[in-house]
């Protein structure tokens, strides 16, 4: 089940993905790559130019960057998902 999210929550939401990355010291590509996404969807998605990431993109990503259980809620619900179970 997913939300209607806004342009002002899902460049929110592209600047804490962003953060997430660059606290890891992950490169677009090394990130993309590790997630099974292309560079140009990442740079989207971090740009908040994209459709809100899927449960998917945002799992792999918690994943690659490895991100808390709760931090991986937050950005599930920052991206207007029910929740990361």
């Amino acid at each position: 089940m997913s939300a209607t999210v806004s342009l002002e929550q899902l460049v929110r939401l592209g600047q804490n993905l962003r953060a997430d990355r660059e606290f890891g010291q992950q490169t677009v590509e090394e990130a993309a790559k590790l997630a099974h996404i292309s560079e140009e969807r990442l740079v989207a998605i971090e740009d908040g130019a994209a459709s809100a990431p899927t449960v998917d993109e945002l799992r792999q990503l918690a994943h690659v960057y490895a991100l808390p259980q709760d931090l991986l809620e937050k950005r599930m619900t920052d991206a207007g998902h029910a929740s990361a179970q």
